[in-house]
């Protein structure tokens, strides 16, 4: 493997901020969380308000009615509707309240009715619970603004804050995004609520606000995933299931309101079997307090009362974040069919957790480091891929190194070809200061170009003694846990595996039971193993703060933030990045043994790998090798079991069998790839392939819509845990067919007529600032009438000049002279078209200025792998690493896994958090910037440099001047002046 000569690129590193110590001029918000006393929370009663509101179908969504049910200690005591008597047609008063008499419901009662029963538990501290809560509780609200946060808890910044009673003592409901399965609910004290003395004293006094349960949130936690109503009910087989209906906005129906009534019910339903599965943990922690996969995770590490003690020294915690990179993901055969047997590692993320023996460190009182450059050095030296076939070799991996980089293979964090985010490729690495990585990553740069990289310094890690009093638990009632003498990471994956051998003798009747089990202990084996160590929760500052950034090894330097970094109760970020740089060795070890039995590979995703077939070989000899680079990593199977960790995935299989059926990949780019079969005719039986970069697009026609006139998906396409709508599937197959015909550049995307609309993006109002982008049309309306909080937009996309195969970071939608087209919610999409808007200006866009979905889709085939070489749009075959020279360090924070579909919205995401370079670092270029001004004047300095005038001018007074442009791009324009002739 060789590497060019090399281009020069900053490149990033994570690193760790903390707040800034003091803020004496009280120019600039302080980040604080003040010193309240702070008191036990109070359990929530056992009341559930369970309630779902249909609403009008107009760009204000206002609600319509609604149905209730009110539940206390399990038994139903009331079930009601409710209405908004302003919303009605003629005659639905009557309806409803014939219905409700009809049914043996309770009287109908209105908005202010349902209000008033809401607050009477919320005072009761009781449970409401909904699915998509957010969105209904915005329906009933009487008004909102953005939240205004406690300068001692300001957790609900950048929130709505939701006004549903008229009182002044009554609170107010707020309301933050996290993410689309994700929102933190807070009901406010007013501040009269408290007494003079506690507020003085910023008591953090608990009263009875009420308990929000999203249920959709509770499914993602409790099942991993996103879910529908309607999917979960079909997940959980409830007895209620998610109805169907094509009346909505019409007067109503007894048909109409028995499907509004089901969705409460199922609801109900869903949540009592999401708790009865969560209690089957045996986990103390609340079941409302698990809102994500991880949260199952730390519940499990504090029942056996583990308090996570990683270094407080920030300068430390920063090493460990400059050595993090993440998962692989990368396509090595581009845009080329080819013949591969897809592997996947068995519990990548546990499996390494246990090979190094990292639940040691979890229950560690402390860890222990000490030099270990000459160990390293000696162990690199000798290192070869047969040495890391025991699992004994594993336990030296707990190791950082710094290293002087000169053509040495690393992942590297930079913005490639230009593009506008950053992204991490496996490349050969020149850098002027040295680095730090992982153990992990050393071995594999040696593995992959036999170079030893240049070792300056290492740092081995050891646990400590482990902490007393920790408590042994039984996890789902049958694996008992000692966290003296146990493995969890081991224990919950054998238990895993016993299950699928019992699964196996059964009948199918008693299968699916044993599936779930199998999957609930996958759920918390992985929520156990990897993210809880890398939690940092972003805070949207209402305005800049200043914080500390650490950089280990040199004194930290200040930045102005408009993000706030704060760590997760479990994190431990030295144990987040052994667990990844040994899960890219594992990756790295699989390569070269393909290599070394003369495969290749088409890509790899984490812990996959598409082992491919070169030309010539033959299906039988190809599918032995396979096996036998499956084999090798028999030896490294933690788990007392018969049987390699790396497993060919059923893909590979005839449906229902273990009979091989050739499987080829097509890959564009990172996450980027189909898996595909080939039918008697030689026409494309898509087995797999990915919604990746088409997410953020609404569905331009359903899945029962055969127009396209393929064939239709596949039904573990349509239904399995890899779902592909109808119309993704479609786009594949004509990149396919296609591809198979010999014409890979001339797909078009005109084969259905749908695709020749403007091309809309739904998304919601989660937050003030998208909220802000409807003022054009909320001007001069009453609170009801206005586009509300977590309402439904449309976002277009504004035509290009130029066609476009760069992707998300070509299509300059920071211009200041581009449009930013939304529209207001309409059911009927060709309609909401014609009140689209720039967000921006106000002024209206018509349908000739946006993008149709054949436009949008004219580039996806042509993506760009950039972070490799022969990436480009219409390059095919073999990608190479690049040879990157960094001329630069920028620091950054926490990064985004959506960027992409965010940045295509136009939302204004910033997928991660910049801190920007230490200024020391700008040293010699500030001096350089002076010498040239002194001579040539700060006008051609500015002129060369691109810099203001104004920064100049603060250079040469001796200040310091933040920039984004890159050092060596000013380096360069002054050394273009260097042979001009001074000014006489």
């Amino acid at each position: 493997m060789s590497s060019h000569d090399g281009e020069p690129l900053p490149i990033l590193t994570r690193t760790y901020s903390t707040e800034f110590a003091s803020d004496a001029d009280g120019s600039v918000g302080k980040s604080a969380k003040g010193s309240g006393r702070k008191v036990p929370p109070i359990p929530p009663a056992d009341i559930h308000l369970v309630f779902d509101t249909e609403t009008t179908l107009d760009p204000a969504m206002r609600c319509r009615l609604g149905f209730y049910q009110l539940y206390q200690d399990g038994e139903l005591l009331d079930e009601c509707l409710l209405y908004d008597p302003c919303e009605a047609f003629a005659g639905d008063t009557d309806t409803i309240h014939a219905y409700a008499k009809a049914r043996g419901l309770s009287p109908p009662v209105t908005l202010d009715q349902f209000r008033a029963l809401l607050r009477k538990v919320m005072k009761a501290g009781g449970q409401i619970v909904g699915f998509n809560l957010p969105f209904d509780l915005s329906r009933i609200a009487i008004d909102s603004a953005p939240a205004k946060p406690t300068k001692w808890n300001r957790k609900m910044q950048g929130a709505h804050s939701l006004k549903l009673w008229d009182s002044p003592y009554h609170p107010r409901i707020q309301i933050k995004h996290i993410n689309p399965r994700l929102s933190l609910h807070s009901a406010t004290v007013p501040s009269q609520g408290k007494a003079r003395s506690a507020r003085k004293r910023r008591d953090n006094i608990p009263a009875d606000r009420g308990t929000f349960i999203d249920v959709r949130t509770s499914a993602s936690a409790i099942l991993s995933g996103g879910y529908s109503l309607e999917r979960l009910t079909t997940t959980l087989q409830t007895p209620t299931r998610k109805l169907g209906t094509e009346q909505h906005g019409q007067p109503l129906t007894f048909d109409y309101l028995d499907y509004a009534r089901a969705d409460v019910q199922a609801t109900w339903e869903c949540f009592c079997a999401l708790r009865t599965r969560y209690e089957g943990f045996g986990l103390a922690t609340p079941f409302h307090n698990i809102r994500s996969e991880a949260g199952l995770g730390k519940a499990m590490l504090t029942e056996m009362d583990i308090t996570i003690c990683a270094d407080n020294d920030p300068a430390k915690t920063a090493r460990s974040l400059h050595s993090y990179y993440g998962g692989r993901t990368e396509v090595r055969i581009r845009r080329q069919p080819v013949r591969i047997v897809l592997t996947d590692f068995m519990s990548m993320y546990p499996t390494v957790c246990t090979l190094m023996g990292l639940w040691r460190f979890v229950i560690a009182s402390e860890v222990i480091e000490r030099d270990a450059t000459e160990e390293a050095r000696a162990l690199l030296a000798t290192a070869c891929p047969q040495d890391w076939q025991g699992q004994s070799a594993w336990r030296a991996l707990p190791m950082l190194v710094k290293v002087q980089c000169d053509r040495d293979m690393f992942p590297v964090r930079s913005y490639y070809q230009g593009e506008q985010h950053a992204s991490i490729g496996l490349n050969f690495l020149t850098t002027q200061e040295p680095q730090w990585f992982t153990l992990a990553d050393c071995l594999a740069a040696k593995f992959q170009t036999g170079k030893v990289p240049d070792i300056v310094e290492a740092v081995a890690f050891a646990p400590g003694k482990p902490q007393p009093g920790l408590q042994p638990m039984t996890l789902l009632g049958r694996l008992k846990i000692d966290p003296y003498r146990d493995d969890p990471f081991r224990e919950l994956i054998v238990m895993r595996d016993l299950e699928a051998k019992r699964r196996d003798t059964l009948p199918e009747a008693g299968r699916a039971a044993v599936e779930e089990f199998r999957q609930l202990l996958k759920i918390i084996a992985n929520s156990a193993s990897y993210g809880i160590f890398l939690q940092l929760n972003i805070t949207d500052e209402e305005r800049k703060v200043r914080r500390h950034v650490h950089v280990h090894g040199r004194e930290p330097f200040e930045a102005l933030l408009s993000k706030s970094e704060e760590p997760g109760p479990c994190f431990h970020p030295l144990l987040g990045t052994l667990i990844t740089g040994a899960a890219r060795l594992m990756l790295t070890l699989a390569q070269e043994r393909a290599t070394q039995e003369g495969l290749g590979w088409a890509f790899c995703d984490t812990d996959s790998l598409a082992l491919a077939m070169p030309d010539g070989m033959n299906d039988t000899d190809f599918l032995a090798r396979t096996e036998r680079v499956s084999q090798w990593f028999a030896s490294l199977n933690p788990y007392g079991s018969a049987g390699s960790i790396l497993k060919e995935e059923d893909v590979n299989f005839v449906p229902g069998s273990k009979t091989h059926r050739p499987l080829y990949c097509y890959a564009i780019a990172s996450k980027r790839y189909a898996l595909f079969n080939l039918d008697g005719e030689g026409r494309p039986i898509i087995r797999k392939a990915s919604a990746h970069g088409l997410g953020h697009l609404a569905a331009p026609y359903g899945d029962d819509d055969d127009a396209s006139g393929f064939p239709p998906p596949l039904p573990e396409i349509r239904t399995g845990k890899d779902r592909l709508a109808r119309w993704q599937h479609d786009i594949w197959y004509a990149i396919l067919r296609h591809e198979l015909a010999g014409e890979p550049g001339n797909v078009r995307f005109d084969y259905h007529p749908a695709l020749l609309g403007p091309a809309m993006s739904q998304f919601s109002a989660t937050s003030p600032a998208t909220l802000r982008w409807t003022d054009a049309i909320n001007e001069g309306l009453d609170y009801p009438d206005r586009v509300k909080p977590f309402g439904l937009l449309y976002c277009l996309h504004a035509k290009k000049p130029m066609p476009d195969f760069a992707g998300a970071g070509a299509l300059g939608l920071n211009d200041p002279k581009a449009i930013h087209p939304i529209a207001p919610f309409h059911p009927d999409r060709a309609v909401a078209i014609d009140y689209a808007f720039d967000r921006i200006t106000g002024k209206p866009v018509s349908a000739d200025r946006v993008m149709t979905y054949a436009d949008m889709l004219k580039s996806y085939p042509y993506r760009q792998e950039s972070k490799f070489r022969y990436g480009e749009a219409f390059d095919r075959g073999l990608t190479e690493p690049r040879h990157v020279i960094a001329t630069e360090t920028h620091y950054i924070g926490k990064e985004a896994d959506r960027w992409e579909e965010d940045f295509l919205i136009g939302t204004g995401f910033d997928p991660m958090t910049l801190f920007g370079r230490n200024p020391d670092d700008a040293t010699a270029t500030f001096e350089a910037i002076r010498e040239a001004a002194r001579i040539h004047g700060q006008k051609p300095v500015s002129d060369a440099t691109g810099l203001a005038r104004g920064s100049i001018r603060r250079i040469c007074e001796g200040k310091s001047v933040r920039t984004k442009l890159p050092h060596g791009a000013i380096m360069a324009g002054l050394q273009s002046l260097a042979g001009r002739r001074k000014p006489v």
